[in-house]
């Protein structure tokens, strides 16, 4: 169903965000665990991991402390 509403699921919006990255970056109070389930489904579907690795590498150590189970989560995919 998810692959119904994109003609490609790595497709951009304007503001240079994929599916996947708005997942990660998303601001609304959505738990990790839900986070989790919705990137695996998204690389299941043949998203592309690269954008949101570079973002969690371009977290400062400062804010890596408050989001160690997302950043860890997604450098082992």
């Amino acid at each position: 169903p998810l692959l119904n509403l994109v003609d490609d699921i790595n497709e951009k919006d304007n503001f240079g965000s994929s599916a996947i990255t708005w997942t990660l970056q998303s601001n609304l109070d959505i738990p990790d665990e839900l986070r989790f389930e919705s990137i695996k489904t998204l690389v299941s579907l043949g998203a592309d991991v690269s954008d949101i690795k570079n973002i969690v590498n371009n977290i400062d150590e400062d804010e890596q402390s408050d989001e160690s189970s997302l950043i860890s989560f997604v450098r082992s995919l």
